[in-house]
């Protein structure tokens, strides 16, 4: 029980900080869950990881979803799957 309640929290802590669009609220979420986060080389490579993470969660909204895939796309990253 406790694993999917570890779960269930992850999720929602994640939705919680991708749907800020804040990257600031991201890496905070990234560090309570991920001890080892490699710093990225540059802001936009961070704004690219949050939006492709936005894009393959879903729990998330359909518009937060496509919102984040037409900036991937303008922004010239590939969309995943």
């Amino acid at each position: 029980m406790t694993q999917m309640s570890d779960i269930v929290r992850f999720r929602m802590e994640r939705d919680r900080a991708l749907l800020t669009g804040d990257i600031r609220e991201v890496r905070k979420f990234a560090e309570r869950w991920h001890r080892n986060v490699p710093p990225m080389k540059s802001i936009r490579s961070e704004m690219a990881a949050m939006h492709k993470a936005t894009v393959t969660a879903r729990t998330l909204p359909p518009a937060y979803r496509a919102r984040s895939r037409a900036w991937l796309l303008s922004n010239g990253f590939d969309v995943p799957k």
